[in-house]
């Protein structure tokens, strides 16, 4: 049975995702690196889905994949693939062999 506090929580995580789509898809928006622009979405659905586990991760990897083919004009649901696919072997990772820690979480997000 699904709780008011998670889907609480989800809405919030939709909320984040949509968030961070709008700002790596604003030019300007953030600080440009040797003429590369961050992609903020993949930090944020890879941290989701260590904290949440494999189907939230997945899901919020397809939303958060989605909201990025939807601002970047390239082929619909490749990087929703992609970010499906990151998110659920980093949930199996921490559900199998690592733990849920700070360190590991900053780990994961910059790799």
């Amino acid at each position: 049975m699904i709780k008011r506090r998670d889907i609480k929580k989800w809405a919030l995580y939709a909320l984040v995702m949509l968030l961070t789509a709008v700002l790596q898809g604003t030019p300007g928006a953030l600080p440009e690196v040797f003429g590369v622009y961050p992609l903020i979405v993949i930090p944020c659905a890879v941290a989701i889905a260590m904290f949440e586990g494999v189907s939230v991760g997945a899901a919020f990897a397809v939303f958060g994949g989605l909201l990025w083919d939807i601002e970047g004009g390239l082929t619909f649901g490749f990087n929703a693939l992609f970010l499906m696919i990151l998110c659920v072997a980093v949930s199996m990772l921490i559900q199998n062999l690592f733990r849920r820690t700070l360190m590991s979480a900053m780990i994961f997000c910059l790799v």
